[in-house]
């Protein structure tokens, strides 16, 4: 896997084979002007968590990962560094039980290009009507009409142009057994999907986004004593679920996909690029594509996915980072910052100390 921001450095390494954090800025593309460049950030499952996640190290370290302010301050990095390039999606489920509206207003100010619209996003659908947010939702329908649900701020696609390459988005999610709206089915999601790519091809986009929540089981991240981050869930592995939608598409249909559930998953399924992590505000999704200037159309081989970026606030100074993985190896980094004292030091991203 290619790096998109440099190469981690050889301590980060030692302790771990899962990075997560891009501290220093080192752009290594050379300007090619046969392509254009895209960079696609990604964001899901927020599910309110406005004052972000506490996570417990080894016992002795409490650390506070994502919350908005820190969401924040990497989405401006990004943004700083990219600037038209950079195109900011969400896929859905962006509020919790509480503090709805300050969510909805918070997400506002970061100033994503499409947001999907789920059955999230729709149990509020008062609340989430009043605040101007891009949200996109083609396989929501009104009954009585049979056209897509309307809203202030809901769109079946949207359509926005970056980097001079016409991105078309389209959003589905899927009926989640036991939830009941009067008045709204959810359409199949590749009926609707082919219905809104027929509408986008009139308008001449160069490429497609399809914005995907796939209803998986969810449940409390696995803990010990050694290890615990509070209030986490994670979802099952959709690329299964992903894998079904994707063969059900004519080839060729769909460039990249964003998908909505809690689970990390970075990668190439079916030859197309998907990114999703585990969302609530602890990571933001990367890949950057590259699009023949004269034909408009991706260049699959240069198109490069990255390890989502965790939000820290704090780095370790051992390991300049601020994730311990859950898998053997974790030991071996807790043990290493025990023997640095817990040492920590302010997170940096793309060279940008994030502020106290």
């Amino acid at each position: 896997m290619a790096l998109l921001f440099g190469s981690a450095s050889c301590s980060r390494d030692k302790y771990s084979n899962e990075t997560f954090s891009y501290p220093d800025w080192k752009e290594n593309d050379r300007p090619e002007y046969a392509f254009k460049k895209l960079v696609f950030a990604s964001t899901n499952s927020f599910l309110g968590k406005n004052e972000g996640v506490t996570e417990l190290v080894a016992k002795s370290r409490v650390l506070r990962i994502g919350g908005f302010e820190t969401l924040q301050f990497y989405v401006n990095t990004l943004r700083e560094k990219y600037s038209s390039e950079l195109i900011l999606l969400d896929g859905g489920y962006l509020l919790g039980k509480e503090d709805k509206e300050k969510t909805l207003e918070s997400y506002k100010s970061l100033g994503h290009d499409a947001i999907l619209y789920t059955e999230n996003e729709l149990s509020d659908f008062d609340i989430t009507n009043s605040i101007p947010l891009p949200f996109v939702a083609s396989n929501i329908m009104d009954i009585a009409t049979g056209k897509n649900k309307e809203g202030a701020n809901l769109a079946p696609y949207r359509v926005i142009e970056k980097n001079g390459i016409r991105v078309g988005i389209i959003g589905t999610t899927t009926f989640k057994k036991g939830i009941q709206f009067n008045g709204i089915y959810f359409e199949d999601p590749v009926l609707s999907f082919l219905k809104a790519k027929k509408e986008l091809k009139e308008q001449k986009v160069d490429i497609t986004v399809l914005l995907v929540h796939s209803q998986t089981e969810c449940s409390p991240l696995p803990s010990d004593e050694e290890h615990h981050i509070a209030g986490v869930i994670e979802c099952a592995d959709s690329s299964a679920d992903l894998e079904k939608i994707i063969s059900r598409l004519p080839t060729g249909s769909v460039d990249l996909i964003i998908g909505g559930d809690a689970f990390n998953l970075n990668q190439n399924i079916s030859g197309i690029p998907v990114l999703q992590n585990q969302g609530q505000g602890m990571y933001i999704s990367l890949a950057k594509v590259y699009v023949d200037a004269v034909s408009k159309k991706i260049v699959p081989e240069k198109t490069k996915i990255l390890n989502p970026v965790k939000t820290c606030s704090q780095f370790f100074a051992k390991t300049s980072d601020c994730h311990i993985s859950h898998d053997a190896s974790r030991l071996h980094k807790i043990n290493a910052i025990k023997e640095d004292k817990f040492k920590m030091k302010l997170a940096k991203f793309l060279g940008k100390r994030i502020p106290l």
